[in-house]
């Protein structure tokens, strides 16, 4: 499939729309680190050889193999010329989102759905396939001040840059929202009501694997001797595979029915914030127009799930192929209802594609 789940990025003039109708949009709280948060540097190993990127002075960076068009090479062939991109909060938080990459993203392991942040801190990233012709990269923070002769500074010319202590002393006095950026007082912020370390700020409560939007961790389960039914790659795919799982042929249908809940009921709860907050989150937009356009196209996601299960009253697991065993699938994320009547699976088959998962018997 190609377009663009891209609902959150960056947009200097050098950047590109990716594959067609989406724009980049640097994330509402993107921002670079405040200056007490310590000094960030990314540690990429390849081939035996070891080199260390100083990441700590802009919002936001671009990883991949073409150093011209990126701010860290990734000196892999198996990695994709635009890989991924690491995003800062002001509090110092790191988040790692991949660009639709050909062989994928991992931290620890799980495999992250592209174009969605992941919060990034202690975990092993590795950018490429787990066998050959990948690059493993960590992370460290330490105080600033404190800067390793070998380490490069990273990034090209970008219209961004780094804020000064005083920049920051002025925001906070002018009444700027530090969880929006909104020009009012932190504690009066319209779209998020809840103190910032209770929200999910940035996918920070997600768990394991970008997946982890609203939902919960697959608990290591292996889903064997299921059949995969596979789906059209025209935009819809999400709503196909689900519609498989609820015995309905109507996937367009579908679409509308779960943009329409999510346009009417913007004050319900998922996992302890609204579908509001979910949306403006994610989509830095209100439910009205998200969900226009969702109802028209657009690849669904973790408020889709979500909304699914909540409106069929079932249970939407999502899996990925499990690499130690051919033929079967391990679970990576679960949206759970607790009135659920039965389980909708889905297979997350990298890039923006889902199929269907059937479960054999016995």
């Amino acid at each position: 499939e190609s377009g663009g789940w891209l609902r959150v990025f960056c947009s200097p003039k050098d950047l590109r729309p990716m594959e067609g109708k989406d724009e980049w949009e640097v994330p509402h709280w993107a921002s670079p680190p405040h200056p007490g948060c310590g000094r960030k540097t990314l540690v990429l190993e390849s081939g035996g050889a070891t080199s260390r990127h100083d990441i700590s002075d802009r919002a936001f960076y671009i990883l991949g193999r073409e150093p011209s068009t990126v701010d860290v090479s990734l000196q892999a062939e198996k990695t994709s010329r635009r890989h991924a991109a690491i995003c800062h909060n002001a509090e110092g938080e790191t988040f790692l989102m991949d660009l639709k990459s050909t062989n994928g993203t991992r931290l620890d392991g799980h495999r992250l759905i592209p174009l969605t942040f992941s919060p990034w801190s202690n975990q092993i990233a590795v950018f490429g396939p787990e066998d050959d012709g990948f690059v493993t990269v960590r992370l460290e923070t330490r105080p600033r001040g404190v800067k390793r002769g070998c380490e490069e500074p990273s990034g090209r010319n970008v219209c961004l840059r780094t804020r000064t202590k005083a920049e920051y002393s002025s925001l906070s006095k002018s009444g700027v929202c530090d969880k929006c950026d909104g020009k009012h007082a932190t504690s009066e912020c319209p779209h998020f009501k809840k103190p910032r370390e209770n929200h999910k700020d940035a996918w920070a409560n997600y768990g394991k694997g970008a997946l982890h939007v609203m939902g919960s961790g697959g608990g290591n389960f292996v889903l064997r001797n299921a059949k995969l039914v596979k789906q059209p790659a025209d935009g819809s795919c999400l709503f196909h595979s689900l519609c498989v799982g609820l015995a309905n042929r109507d996937a367009e249908g579908l679409r509308r029915e779960l943009a329409r809940f999510v346009a009417q009921n913007p004050h319900v709860e998922i996992s302890g914030d609204t579908i509001e907050e979910w949306v403006r989150w994610d989509a830095n937009t209100s439910c009205a127009l998200y969900a226009r356009r969702m109802e028209r196209s657009g690849w669904g996601g973790g408020i889709e799930m979500a909304v699914c299960s909540l409106l069929k009253k079932v249970n939407v697991h999502v899996y990925e192929r499990y690499e130690r065993s051919h033929g079967d699938f391990l679970r990576i994320s679960c949206f759970d209802d607790p009135e659920a009547r039965k389980t909708v699976h889905v297979l997350y088959q990298g890039g923006v594609h889902f199929d269907a998962l059937l479960p054999g018997r016995g």
